[in-house]
């Protein structure tokens, strides 16, 4: 494989980095959505009242429930949001869907001529799929050049420069990589316990931990749960991932085996960064965001992540994002738009109430 075939993996559209070209609207409705494993959340704003309103759907990882799921979540959420508007035209002007998994143009087809709001004939209606990773890196830069750094259920980083040009480092899926992650740390985790019942190891913290998190006689009978036992279906990733949250709440009060997975996570977001920031022309100091449950609740991953950081890029301290991702979509969406500036009508949005 030659360094040619190494490609972004994401280009944004030209109206989504680029400086607006057409007339700043003074009404019509524009839509924002971003869709996960768990869950798909729209926000609507009507742009002659102000007014936003959110709906909800269902999952929409393409990879993990296919295009047909997908396609349905975004229209339930989509239909919700709109709906919660009740005044004024229903019609989008335009629309940013942020989806999981969408890696290639094929993904991004397949969601736009799977939903309604992409099938539509009106000539207003513009439709952008993206990867959920630019809603996230949209919602905590409003456009400025940064790298945003997910670490949830699976990991995910995208840089994007002053002119738009991109690099994702990760998101790879937990079958071939979600390095940092939750699901990464459950299973890191997990493999320790293994090792304690072989007496491999010594420390029982991970394993009793384990079975009190899942419930079971043993170490044994919990790995036959996770791959599937008696007609059962095996663990999902979302199930496995939950058991990070023991890892963290064990390294915070001194486990030094959840500690020790807790560093090598944050050394592995740090390697997204170093490659993001060797593909990509941000200026020094690099502005840094983070996000997703394990940065947001781990104050050993975080600091080690920034301190680690620190040693290999120049980088501004990194921040948790305040805004939600759909707000990044809606932001984009506003951008493409036109409107006249959509970074300060990203700040006055409220956010959803969960």
């Amino acid at each position: 494989m030659s360094d040619s075939q190494r490609t972004p993996l994401i280009e944004l559209p030209k109206e989504l980095v680029g400086d607006a070209t057409r007339p700043a609207p003074d009404r019509g409705v524009i839509v924002g959505v971003d869709g996960g494993a768990t869950k798909t959340l729209a926000a609507a704003l009507d742009l002659a009242s102000g007014r936003l309103a959110y709906g909800h759907g269902g999952p929409s990882n393409l990879d993990a429930v296919g295009a047909e799921v997908t396609t349905a979540s975004i229209d339930t959420a989509i239909a919700s949001a709109l709906t919660g508007l009740a005044s004024g035209p229903t019609e989008p002007l335009v629309a940013v869907l942020a989806i999981a998994s969408v890696d290639t143009p094929g993904d991004v087809e397949a969601i736009r001529g799977g939903t309604e709001i992409g099938r539509g004939s009106s000539p207003l209606r513009t439709v952008f799929v993206v990867n959920d990773v630019v809603a996230a890196w949209a919602a905590g830069s409003l456009g400025a050049p940064s790298i945003v750094v997910i670490s949830g259920t699976g990991s995910n980083a995208l840089g994007v420069d002053a002119h738009g040009a991109c690099w994702r480092a990760g998101g790879w899926g937990h079958l071939v990589g979600d390095e940092g992650s939750a699901y990464w740390v459950a299973v890191e985790a997990l493999r320790q316990a293994i090792r304690f019942r072989d007496r491999r190891e010594d420390d029982a913290t991970l394993a009793t931990a384990a079975l009190e998190h899942f419930g079971g006689p043993s170490v044994e009978a919990l790995a036959q749960r996770i791959y599937g036992e008696a007609g059962a279906p095996p663990m999902s990733k979302a199930q496995i991932a939950d058991f990070a949250r023991s890892v963290v709440e064990l390294g915070a009060a001194g486990s030094a085996p959840a500690r020790e997975i807790l560093q090598q996570a944050a050394d592995a977001l740090v390697e997204l960064v170093v490659a993001i920031d060797g593909a990509i022309a941000i200026p020094a100091p690099v502005s840094i965001l983070l996000a997703g449950s394990m940065l947001e609740h781990s104050n050993i991953l975080r600091s080690r992540f920034a301190a680690r950081l620190a040693e290999r890029v120049a980088v501004d301290a990194p921040r948790v994002i305040d805004r939600p991702p759909v707000l990044g979509a809606l932001y984009l969406a506003a951008r493409a738009a036109g409107v006249a500036d959509p970074a300060g009508l990203a700040r006055g949005l409220r956010p959803p109430v969960d």
